[in-house]
């Protein structure tokens, strides 16, 4: 995989990699965008044969990797209608509003226990 294009398959219809960045790749309002989905996904997943009972990354590994692959450039989704209850949003949701006034980057990043425990006071 070059600069994260992924790596297309023999005939060039579908990827053997998938594109992890870039305009090939999912777009920013996709649920493995969450980075909460992707750390996840990465521990049980990748590199390939990886397994849920077979992790080759440690947990903070699988954070990094995909705080990483998350801060790059990926397809635009508008998503304005998806949350129209703010205080259901997921705590890793990178777009505004919020309930709290913490940034979109602690948002899509972390720590996530503040917001956690600011939201929990609204209630």
């Amino acid at each position: 995989m070059v600069d994260g294009q992924g790596q297309l398959a023999v005939g060039g219809l579908e990827y053997t990699y998938p594109p992890l960045w870039r305009k090939h790749s999912c777009k920013d309002g996709a649920g493995l965008f969450h980075i909460s989905s992707f750390a996840e996904y990465v521990k049980n997943n990748m590199p390939m044969g990886t397994t849920h009972n077979n992790p080759m990354h440690s947990d903070e590994e699988a954070w990094d990797e995909a705080a990483f692959i998350n801060s790059q450039s990926r397809p635009h989704m508008k998503a304005t209608n998806d949350w129209p209850d703010v205080a259901k949003k997921p705590i890793d949701h990178l777009f505004g509003p919020y309930t709290t006034a913490f940034s979109d980057k602690q948002h899509k990043f972390w720590p996530f226990l503040p917001i956690f425990e600011a939201q929990k006071e609204l209630l």
